[in-house]
């Protein structure tokens, strides 16, 4: 028999061991170390299990890159682009910080081509062409043209082919002398109504010669419709004066108040009271001739 020492004897308490290395080999990091209990410990006794550590070198920055998007066309060659952003991990984390920092690597494509497909044959258009006309309506026009791979083609769809034309209207056309906008769609309309008048007037005017002696007879209650200048454009007369009896008086009072008083007298309708009123500047140039 014989004396031994076991040391002192250990009993309800926290052990732990030596610290790790530090997480990070520069920069920011985090050491462990282990943590246990002999015996009954409390919890609100044990010590923490890591801690915050520097390494002996700072970190350097790293490239980032983020998804490349979705490829600029659908067919043909294309463009991808993606995010590429340079970053430092610090005790606060990973943080973006200037490009400098990333200078001894390589910076990744922020570009790339693509392309998921071969192009069909598809139909382009030019600019639209001025208006053809100042005022009033006009037309435009365009270039239309079937393009694959960029090249002229005759493989487009005809149905799918865009306009060529277009009607257009700037602005609506003023007269010079009274200033008030074209009366067109007015002027039109009764033109409408004169054309079937109109119908038979070369047989008509031989008649118009033999009732004349009509007029010189009784002039009191068959007086044809004398135009001057004191009447009024408002009223609208279908009445067909004889030539001889036209009385239209130049001065400021005769103007023209449609914009194409010419085609009225090319048309031959000066003959009527109505025109006598609207076109009378035009209507006397003519009687004169």
């Amino acid at each position: 028999e014989g004396f031994c020492h076991a040391g002192p004897c250990v009993a309800n308490t926290w052990l732990v061991s030596q610290w790790d290395v530090c997480s990070a080999q520069c920069g920011s990091g985090l050491v462990h170390r282990r943590v246990t209990c002999i015996g009954d410990c409390t919890e609100n006794t044990r010590p923490h299990a890591k801690e915050d550590c520097h390494a002996p070198k700072p970190c350097k920055g790293e490239w980032l890159t983020g998804r490349w998007t979705v490829c600029s066309h659908s067919c043909g060659d294309g463009m991808q682009s993606r995010k590429v952003v340079c970053t430092i991990t610090t005790e606060k984390g990973t943080q973006t910080a200037p490009e400098l920092n990333c200078l001894d690597r390589r910076k990744p494509k922020v570009e790339r081509g693509c392309n998921i497909q071969k192009c069909s044959a598809s139909w382009f258009t030019a600019s639209w062409s001025k208006c053809s006309q100042q005022c009033g309506e006009g037309e435009k026009t365009r270039e239309v043209v079937c393009l694959q791979n960029y090249r002229r083609s005759e493989e487009c769809m005809r149905g799918d082919m865009p306009e060529r034309s277009q009607s257009c209207e700037e602005q609506r056309c003023v007269d010079r002398d009274t200033g008030d906008t074209s009366d067109e769609e007015e002027l039109d309309e009764y033109d409408s109504n004169v054309d079937e008048d109109i119908v038979g007037e070369e047989e008509g005017e031989e008649d118009y010669e033999k009732d004349d002696s009509l007029y010189r007879e009784d002039t009191a209650p068959a007086k044809p419709s004398i135009l001057t200048t004191t009447e009024t454009s408002s009223v609208i007369s279908n009445e067909i004066v004889p030539e001889k009896h036209w009385k239209m008086v130049k001065g400021d009072g005769c103007k023209d108040k449609f914009k194409n008083c010419n085609v009225v007298v090319q048309s031959r309708l000066c003959k009527y009271s109505f025109y006598q009123t609207n076109c009378c500047r035009s209507c006397v140039g003519l009687n004169q001739d």
